[in-house]
């Protein structure tokens, strides 16, 4: 979508809500990102997970809309990188709520 020029993109009501629409797409980039680091390497505790995971987003997330600058049409706009960041952000609060209620529940249930 980043590439597309602004003519090309699809009048669909949902892209009315552009923001909602980057902070969806940057709480899953955030939650897939994690959950790669945890799969594949091996952070020796998860506070390093997450602080990658929160510079990767909010690096990739303003150049991502400086691209947009290069595309006829489009515009880099510094709320949309507001809206990834805070998409990243909640995705770093949704793996650490999980990663505590995995926690309680193996306590409970042994």
């Amino acid at each position: 979508m980043t590439s597309l020029p602004g003519e090309d993109i699809p009048d669909i009501e949902l892209f009315k809500f552009d923001k909602i629409i980057h902070l969806i797409a940057y709480f899953t980039l955030g939650t897939s990102f994690i959950l790669f680091l945890i799969g594949y390497y091996n952070f020796s505790n998860n506070f390093k997970i997450l602080l990658f995971t929160f510079a990767f987003g909010l690096i990739f997330g303003a150049i991502d809309e400086l691209h947009q600058k290069l595309i006829p049409g489009r515009t880099a706009s510094l709320y949309d990188w507001y809206a990834n960041s805070i998409g990243i952000i909640l995705s770093l609060i949704f793996i650490k709520s999980f990663k505590n209620i995995v926690i309680k529940y193996k306590k409970v249930n042994g």
